[in-house]
């Protein structure tokens, strides 16, 4: 069964993603250096996401060992 929590997670990394992508390489930084990061466990991955002036960007992702 899919939760609530499970489609917020999964809305925040593709949102995450999108952004990233979309940003130049100025911002990219900024939100690295100087944005607020938070892991969000999704899918056996691990996604660091930094948020900056209100815009989450996706900068890493790790594989959760099993």
């Amino acid at each position: 069964m899919i939760d609530d929590a499970s489609i917020d997670r999964t809305m925040l990394v593709l949102a995450a993603d999108a952004h990233w992508r979309a940003a130049r390489w100025w911002v990219r930084i900024a939100a690295v250096i100087c944005g607020k990061h938070r892991v969000v466990d999704h899918l056996g991955c691990r996604n660091r996401i930094a948020v900056w002036r209100g815009v989450p960007y996706l900068w890493a992702i790790y594989e959760v060992p099993a």
